[in-house]
């Protein structure tokens, strides 16, 4: 199995303003989006590019983690197939340098985090026994790289049995070693006492990478460890999902739910709780807070248990507990498409920072742009909602992780296919994409002014669309661009309502935009 933060749909392509096919530029809505980024980068290749992890360094600069299929651009001595990349940045974004890492197979990097020597520690998933990769075990394995503070391979380490394991997260621990966690369904080589389908895997490694212990936790079913932290106490705290209700696990509430871990410093379970409904519910991500709790977030398609608040389909879920385990206060952010938290951060005024994916228009999202959007939410301390963004261009974009920086602002990784809206020089496919916020992108509303608002109707269409718009603004022109970016139709509007023959068309996914002096609204259609 894929994970889906490396191996998102493939969405059809659709951008507002396309250059190459001769259309008008200038979207005054994005412009004014553009004063919430400090800075943005788009880095990769001609191929795909998938970033999975951010941290910011000692030096104020940052260091990202995650895949590549490229051979140009950004990207520098790729193995063969996907490796894992690694990619250092100044405090501005610039490229410092970069690392493709891994053999001739399929290699992903998931999480990075600086070492006490400066250095870092990487870890991800690898398919290969070649190049940088050794002792491969079989499948898919746990891949660590120790690297020095120059990116340099000091020393790498597989781990796994002859089935599947798929890394999820790394920590130094305060012993100079470091903990990691993922999912395994091994029971042999390096794994022992798996307990169903898959279980989650977490081992604990000394500085040098050798393993001191390792532990299999869940039931008979399928369980994902998704994040790993020490605790203050010396222990350990997972989080991810759970489809079992025996071994380890007990309360589930039917189908997925989350699933929260204590472990003892030695690995043995403390305590356990499966939060959520009779949906799916899956946690991504987890943090232990400065009150001695936690913070846990991730999707939930539920409407019942311990879920209060959920608008349909996905909603993003947030859940803030005590260090017992106890449900002190939950939040589903979004409403009518599919949203998800991928990964919380305490802040440093003990609220929290979320990295999310959306594709609303509605609910609790705003400025929403295309296809898929990165979703940035700020919860104060009690998980209300003090600001949110959607940046993004009209394609997909994804957000996976983000950090609080020093000075006060935030760092965003996710990945991009756009090449409009927010997202400048993509170098073709998917890219890393890395964005830096002010302290301020929450408090910025949308303009006193607002574009013609118009809705186009039947949709889906067999190719005859009615138009009706509101007759705001000034100087009001309409554009409809094909799933290329090329322009296919275009026309002054001087009439509120009419009628439009697309039967000429091929079938697929379309997006009519109307400017005005105010800015630009759009729509997509489809064409059956």
């Amino acid at each position: 199995m894929v994970d889906q933060r490396m191996s998102p749909p493939m969405y059809i392509r659709l951008q507002r303003v396309a250059f190459v096919c001769g259309i008008l530029g200038s979207n005054p809505l994005a412009q004014a989006q553009l004063t919430q980024i400090q800075w943005q980068r788009s880095l990769g290749g001609t191929a795909n590019d998938f970033a999975g992890s951010i941290q910011q360094t000692s030096d104020g600069g940052f260091i990202t983690v995650g895949s590549t299929n490229s051979l140009d651009g950004d990207v520098f001595g790729n193995h063969g197939g996907t490796d894992c990349w690694v990619v250092k940045l100044d405090t501005t974004g610039n490229l410092e340098w970069q690392k493709a890492l891994g053999g001739s197979q399929w290699d992903v990097a998931v999480s990075v985090e600086q070492t006490a020597d400066s250095g870092f520690i990487v870890l991800g998933t690898s398919y290969s026994n070649d190049g940088d990769v050794s002792a491969n075990h079989g499948f898919g394995d746990f891949w660590v790289a120790k690297l020095n503070p120059s990116g340099d391979l000091q020393w790498q380490r597989a781990f796994g049995g002859s089935g599947y394991e798929e890394a999820h997260c790394i920590q130094q621990t305060d012993d100079g070693g470091y903990v990691m966690a993922g999912t395994t369904d091994s029971n042999d080589g390096d794994v022992s006492g798996v307990h169903g389908s898959s279980d989650y895997w977490i081992v604990k490694l000394d500085p040098l990478g050798d393993v001191q212990w390792q532990k299999c936790l869940g039931g008979s079913s399928h369980d994902v460890a998704s994040s790993v932290q020490q605790t203050g106490d010396g222990g350990y705290f997972l989080s991810g999902r759970t489809f079992s209700n025996d071994g380890d696990v007990s309360g589930s509430h039917g189908s997925f739910d989350f699933w929260v871990v204590k472990l003892d410093g030695a690995g043995d379970l403390q305590w356990q709780r499966a939060l959520g409904g009779s949906g799916d519910d899956e946690a991504f991500s987890a943090e232990h807070t400065s009150d001695g709790g936690y913070i846990v977030a991730g999707r939930t398609t539920s409407n019942n248990g311990d879920i209060t608040g959920y608008h349909g389909n996905y909603d993003g879920w947030v859940v803030k507990l005590d260090g017992a385990g106890n449900l002190l206060w939950q939040r589903a952010i979004r409403r009518s498409d599919s949203d998800e938290a991928r990964c919380v951060r305490q802040t440093t005024d003990d609220g929290y920072v979320i990295a999310a994916h959306t594709i609303s228009y509605d609910g609790d999202v705003s400025w929403q742009h295309g296809a898929g959007d990165v979703w940035v939410v700020k919860l104060d301390t009690d998980g209300n909602i003090e600001g949110q963004r959607a940046f993004g261009g009209s394609n997909v974009e994804f957000g996976v992780s983000a950090q609080g920086t020093v000075d006060g602002g935030y760092v965003v990784a996710g990945y991009t296919g756009s090449n409009d809206g927010d997202v400048i020089l993509n170098n073709g496919a998917q890219d890393f994409w890395i964005v830096s916020l002010g302290n301020d992108f929450m408090g910025l509303d949308e303009p006193a002014t607002h574009p013609a608002m118009f809705e186009a109707f039947p949709n889906p269409s067999d190719g005859m669309v009615r138009i009706v718009h509101d007759g705001s603004g000034s100087s009001l022109h309409l554009i409809i661009t094909n799933a290329s970016g090329c322009r296919v139709f275009g026309k002054t509007l001087d009439e509120e309502a009419f009628a439009l023959d697309l039967s000429d068309q091929p079938q697929g996914l379309y997006l009519i935009t109307v400017f005005s002096s105010d800015g630009a609204s759009s729509r997509r259609l489809v064409l059956e």
